[in-house]
């Protein structure tokens, strides 16, 4: 399994990879590198765990500056069996623990007192979109980036039985993964992947199984907005890291916009 988060210390959403991943760095007097890492799903966890394995113990900048997902796959001796999106999700557990290394190098540059201060630095207003592969989601990130005005994180959510279903090979929704990287990769924009499986089984699923075996038609699309993408999305936001969160969320749906009234 993944090795687990240090305790405190929060962890960086690895973008691009199909599963929920994240990895925490910290880097000794020595400068040895530290990796911990978590995983919502059991391939990932174990690919996950075979990098952290491979980078603990390694010279910090060493790894910043001269490892990618070919050597890591090369020195794991799983060049030859790793799927294409395996190795994807390789070189991106490696991007983002030498981007913490970077930052994690930076931060013990900064010189103390108000040059120092994050606070001194007007902040822009941080969005999450949601991104699902489709042409309108993707349209409503070309909008907040031409603005310009906003820090932009996109999101992909994993719903249905994404993880269940995984072991068939074929999985439809990679397509749509892969369709978010490109965009994202194109458009400089960190992609985060959040599962939501259960939350979407628990609502969506056992509503359009009862109303289903009771003989009517049911709309799971209507409770997936309502309940998971507006709700349980909403809720895992609020419970992101302090400093991690976000101001507003933006999606490709449509909707008419109505003036708040008089007392409301």
């Amino acid at each position: 399994p993944a090795p687990g988060l240090p305790p405190g210390v929060p962890g960086a959403a690895v973008p691009g990879c199909t599963a929920a991943v994240s990895v925490a760095c910290e880097i000794a007097p020595d400068g040895s590198l530290t990796v911990r890492g978590t995983a919502d799903a059991l391939l990932a966890a174990g690919l996950l765990a075979a990098v952290c394995g491979l980078l603990d113990g390694m010279d910090a900048d060493a790894v910043a500056g001269r490892v990618d997902a070919g050597t890591v796959a090369d020195r794991l001796g799983l060049r030859d069996v790793l799927s294409r999106g395996r190795l994807d999700g390789v070189g991106g557990i490696v991007r983002t623990v030498q981007e913490q290394i970077r930052a994690l190098r930076a931060a013990r540059d900064v010189p103390p007192g108000p040059a120092g201060d994050a606070s001194a630095v007007p902040r822009r207003p941080r969005v999450a979109v949601l991104l699902s592969g489709g042409v309108d989601s993707a349209v409503a990130l070309h909008l907040l980036l031409r603005d310009g005005t906003y820090d932009v994180v996109a999101f992909y959510l994993k719903i249905w039985l994404e993880d269940e279903l995984s072991h068939l090979g074929e999985c439809p929704w990679e397509d749509d993964v892969a369709v978010c990287r490109r965009l994202c990769a194109d458009a400089g924009v960190p992609l985060e992947t959040v599962s939501l499986q259960d939350e979407y089984a628990e609502t969506v699923l056992a509503y359009t199984v009862g109303e289903a075996g009771a003989g009517r038609t049911p709309n799971p699309d209507v409770l997936c907005n309502r309940r998971v993408k507006f709700g349980t999305f909403l809720e895992y936001l609020d419970r992101r890291p302090a400093g991690t969160g976000f101001d507003r969320v933006a999606s490709g749906h449509y909707a008419a916009i109505q003036p708040p009234r008089a007392g409301d």
